[in-house]
């Protein structure tokens, strides 16, 4: 397991990061890359596999209902990276190279999250593409 996790972002999130010594949530339907948030849904039903004709309808209407969930609701999130140097966050997150990547305590986050009633997922690319 990792000790440390990074946060990839433009000099603009930088700035206020320094001046504010937080970082804000974020709607995932804003973000730049376009499987957040989508993946929730895909990965929910995963989970699910019906094995009969009833339990196929009922996991329709789940997908139905997360659709409408994720179009009536704001979901915040903000990410971080194992890598603390990866080309491909770089070039997503941080301005194509010119930002920044900001490091933490894996323990200090998780420990933050959970005062506040929130609970980090580990969650990989692998995960998001199924």
């Amino acid at each position: 397991m990792v000790e440390e996790i990074s946060h990839y972002c433009g000099s603009q999130v930088f700035l206020s990061f320094l001046e504010r010594k937080k970082l804000w949530l974020t709607s995932l339907s804003q973000s730049n890359d376009s499987l957040e948030g989508a993946w929730v849904i895909k990965h929910w039903l995963s989970r699910f596999t019906p094995r009969t004709e009833s339990e196929r309808d009922l996991r329709k209407g789940y997908s139905v209902l997360l659709d409408e969930v994720k179009r009536s609701y704001v979901a915040l999130g903000t990410c971080f990276s194992e890598e603390p140097d990866l080309l491909s966050q770089w070039r997503g997150y941080a301005e194509n190279g010119a930002g920044f990547s900001l490091t933490f305590d894996l323990k200090k986050i998780t420990g933050t999250s959970n005062h506040f009633g929130c609970k980090p997922s580990h969650i990989t690319c692998a995960n998001c593409l199924r």
